[in-house]
């Protein structure tokens, strides 16, 4: 078995470290500028990207809702089933589930099995 020998620190003096290795860095004035400016263009188009994302996931949870809504309006006026009411219901509910989870909503996520608000 082959076994290293690691250094030994106290607490106090490894929670000191990382700042003094931030501390040692110098980054140049002439790279300072073209630095932050890609850091800055890459965080617009990272939070681009983001309100693209979450626009695509408010587009398809309004589709699912009103697919949704529809078929309520379809089961009080008798031109389905309750066995078909029933099955694509919950597999609706679970794709509004997921996108809710995706979008990071987590005020009006609910668990699977809980009851809706069109009842069942």
């Amino acid at each position: 078995m082959i076994r290293f020998s690691l250094a030994y620190f106290r607490e106090e003096t490894l929670g000191n470290r990382p700042g003094q290795v931030l501390k040692d860095i110098h980054i140049p004035g002439d790279m300072l500028a073209p630095l932050t400016n890609s850091l800055l263009c890459d965080n617009n188009r990272a939070e681009t990207i983001r309100k693209e994302q979450r626009e695509r996931l408010n587009q398809r949870l309004a589709s699912v809702r009103h697919r949704i809504d529809q078929a309520y309006t379809d089961k009080l006026d008798g031109r389905i089933t309750d066995e078909f009411w029933n099955r694509k219901t919950e597999d609706w509910q679970a794709e509004e589930q997921e996108i809710l989870f995706a979008s990071g909503d987590w005020t009006t996520f609910s668990h699977r099995g809980c009851s809706t608000p069109y009842g069942s």
